[in-house]
């Protein structure tokens, strides 16, 4: 107990001492003369750690946003492919949530097992980035999707490069909204992440330890960790999320009127 309060105290003192000495690129406290950073509070960050739906660190702020997205939002029978996290399953509304099996058994980029227009919801849980083609698996999301579906995908950014098997794409907020609205009607995209939360997530030795928020509370203290999860700098996305819609009714088919 001594040792901690000493460590607390020791990263206090050099918080203080640093925050006007030094231009430390990680320093929330300096944050650079044209940052849009933003101070915000995601509804819902409280209740889904102290529920104990999720304790992964940069995923809390992003399961808080699309339950917040989302509040209120049957999304009918659900496809999860490439299941990485029951989370999303106990935060949304829904009336079937379906996990296909992990690839290779089903490859997003060849979904021809699954009907055209047969799910209203698919959900790609940081799963894109680890697809060879993310295009042609998005084109093969909104084939399968009825007229009005949804996609819930997540996508990371500033994290490690981590094979599962293999690692391929990152998109900023503004390239993942574009890549998206190549096959879908209405495209939302978000996305949070600040310097301290970055070297939290290099101090954990990511990939091989992902930061946990129990992590965050003994390496910065409980209520900064908290503060943590508060602050958005838009500069330094770690994690991007979003809800895309397809058309309400179906293109013709070509030849068609």
């Amino acid at each position: 107990m001594a040792n901690r309060f000493l460590r607390r105290a020791a990263r206090w003192v050099a918080r203080r001492a640093t925050r006007y000495v030094t231009r430390d690129a990680f320093e929330l406290q300096r944050p650079g003369r044209n940052s849009r950073r933003a101070e915000v509070t995601p509804p819902g960050v409280y209740d889904i750690v102290l529920d104990g739906i999720e304790m992964s660190f940069n995923r809390i702020p992003m399961y808080a946003g699309l339950a917040r997205m989302l509040k209120g939002v049957d999304l009918g029978d659900v496809v999860e492919f490439g299941g990485s996290s029951p989370s999303l399953s106990r935060l949304l509304e829904y009336r079937s949530w379906n996990i296909a099996p992990n690839y290779p058994e089903v490859d997003i980029a060849n979904l021809e097992r699954y009907a055209d227009a047969s799910c209203d919801t698919v959900v790609l849980d940081n799963i894109l980035e680890h697809v060879s083609d993310p295009r042609r698996g998005l084109a093969e999301c909104a084939r399968v999707l009825q007229p009005g579906g949804r996609l819930i995908a997540a996508v990371p950014f500033l994290v490690p490069v981590h094979a599962a098997p293999d690692d391929y794409s990152r998109w900023t907020p503004e390239g993942f909204a574009r890549v998206l609205r190549n096959h879908f009607d209405r495209v939302v995209v978000e996305a949070w992440g600040n310097r301290e939360a970055l070297r939290l997530l290099i101090d954990s030795g990511a990939p091989e330890g992902w930061p946990t928020f129990e992590m965050a509370r003994g390496l910065l203290g409980d209520a900064r960790a908290w503060l943590l999860l508060h602050l958005n700098e838009q500069e330094w996305p770690i994690t991007i999320w979003a809800v895309a819609t397809t058309a309400a009714t179906p293109a013709p088919a070509p030849g068609h009127p």
